[in-house]
Formats: structure tokens, C-alpha cells, sequence
């Protein structure tokens, strides 16, 4: 189960603003990219903001440059930048075809990891919504259902346990639709937090000294449920950053993640060696 890790919300909504900040300040845009095209991603988007055009407008102009240049990395980039805010599908498949095309720009890579990890954690709360609806309608069930029939006096109970059956079928389809549909939304959500946790593991091997990468990279883990990643990502943060004002909330976490044993724990692990 995805929502079954210790967690503390607190520490995450913290840890996806320090992601978001860390990013931000990351971004490096002009002269990235490869290809046969003959311009840079700034001057694509200088080009672009000077027009003064629309967002679809934009999306159609970038569009056609792709077309133009379908060897241009930084089009591609660009392209993705503009559809990040409305179409994130689009915009995957944009950042997908610039790092296809130029692997070692580190900034679109960022980009792709950042838009899958968001996609990932977006289908694990639409699943985890799903999933508590459906176990709505099984606590209820016909009982409370305000269509349900209470007869009195001679006619007390006559037809109820039919109809009671009748609707307890109909919630107990309905909710298993329910159930289908989250998993569904389960896989996909872990789909995408796999391929931002691969995108990330790559830039941190590209940039191995950066610490907000090695913040961003345990986040993606953690988002997983990947424990061990989690912990050893964070954990090289904290060794490149140990003065960074989120380290005591990474610390706090990784001390909820990783418990150290209890007092029985070790007599019993003390007995079981000395026997």
C-alpha cells in the first residue's frame, strides 16, 4: 500500500516546498541541448514572451518549431515548458523526446522528474479517494440508506431482508467498481513515481555534489515507497548539506522511517546470540 508508510505530513508538505525552491533556483535555461537546430531554449523563449501572444498560441508556435526542428532539443524543452501548466501529458512526452535527444541536459532530465513525480503523487491521492469511498459505501451499507423501508406493526419485517439484499448488491457492485478503478490509478501512480525516481537517480550521477538533487531524489523514493533509497538519498543530503534549514526535518524523518530497536528488541537479540 502506497499510504502505509510513516509519514509525517507536516515534513512532506515541507520537503515538496524545498523541492519546489531547490528547483527553481536550479534552473539554468540558455544553450542547453542538442540537435541540427540553430538556436538556444532562451532565445526560443525570449522569441516566444516578446510576442505577447496567448498560452495556446504559444503551444502552437512551439509546436511548429518541433516540427521544424524535430532534432532541437532545446525546441523540445521549450515546447514542454510551455504545455507544464495544462498539459502534463503533453508536457512529459516534450521533456521525454528533449532528454532522448540530448541525455546529458541535466535541466530538462530535472524537469521530466519533477513533472512525473507530480503525476505520480496527483493518481496516488485520486486512488487513495477512490479507495475510501468505496469503504464508505461497505460500513454503511443498506441500513443507511435513507430509501430503506422501516414497516411497523403487523408488517414489521415483511420484505425487508430482500430488499436489504437487493441493496446491499448494488453497493457492494458499486464499490468493487470503486476498488477497480484505484487500482488502476494505483499502478499508473506507480508507473510515473518509478520513472521520476530513474530520471532523478540519473542526475544525481550527473551532478553528484548537488545537494537539493539528493533532497529531490528522496523525495521521488519516498513518494515510492522506496525505504532504502529514501533513506540513503536523504542521508547524502544531509552529508553535502548539514547546515541547510531543512536538515533537522530530514533528520526528524529519517528517525520516524528508521526507528532504532527497543529495549526488548535488543535483550532479545542479545539472547538469541548469546544462545
Amino acid at each position: 500500500m502506497f499510504f502505509e508508510r510513516l509519514r509525517s505530513k507536516g515534513f512532506q508538505r515541507a520537503i515538496y516546498i524545498g523541492l519546489v525552491i531547490v528547483f527553481a533556483g536550479g534552473f539554468v535555461i540558455g544553450g542547453v541541448g542538442s540537435g541540427s537546430g540553430a538556436f538556444s531554449l532562451s532565445d526560443i523563449l525570449n522569441n516566444n514572451s516578446s510576442g505577447g501572444g496567448s498560452a495556446n498560441s504559444s503551444v502552437k508556435d512551439l509546436q511548429k518549431r518541433v516540427q521544424e526542428h524535430p532534432r532541437s532539443a532545446a525546441a523540445w524543452q521549450a515546447l514542454g515548458l510551455a504545455q507544464q501548466g495544462d498539459d502534463t501529458a503533453g508536457a512529459i512526452r516534450s521533456f521525454t523526446k528533449a532528454v532522448q535527444l540530448a541525455p546529458k541536459n541535466a535541466t530538462a532530465r530535472q524537469q521530466l522528474a519533477t513533472l512525473y513525480q507530480a503525476q505520480g503523487t496527483s493518481l496516488q491521492g485520486q486512488a487513495q479517494t477512490l479507495q475510501s469511498e468505496a469503504f464508505q459505501l461497505q460500513q454503511n451499507g443498506p441500513a443507511a440508506s435513507p430509501f430503506n423501508p422501516s414497516l411497523t406493526g403487523p408488517l414489521s419485517g415483511v420484505g425487508t431482508p430482500a430488499l436489504q439484499q437487493a441493496q446491499q448488491s448494488q453497493l457492494s457492485d458499486a464499490a468493487l467498481k470503486l476498488q477497480t478503478q484505484a487500482s488502476k490509478l494505483q499502478a499508473q501512480a506507480q508507473s510515473a513515481l518509478q520513472n521520476a525516481l530513474s530520471n532523478w537517480k540519473v542526475v544525481t550521477k550527473q551532478q553528484p555534489n548537488n545537494a537539493g538533487v539528493w533532497l529531490q531524489y528522496g523525495t521521488a523514493a519516498n513518494a515510492a515507497g522506496d525505504q532504502a533509497t529514501t533513506t540513503a538519498a536523504l542521508k547524502r543530503f544531509l552529508k553535502l548539506a548539514p547546515d541547510d534549514p531543512q536538515a533537522p526535518q530530514v533528520k526528524a524523518f529519517l528517525k520516524q522511517l528508521n526507528p532504532p530497536p527497543t529495549s526488548s528488541t535488543q535483550k532479545s537479540g542479545t539472547g538469541t546470540a548469546g544462545g
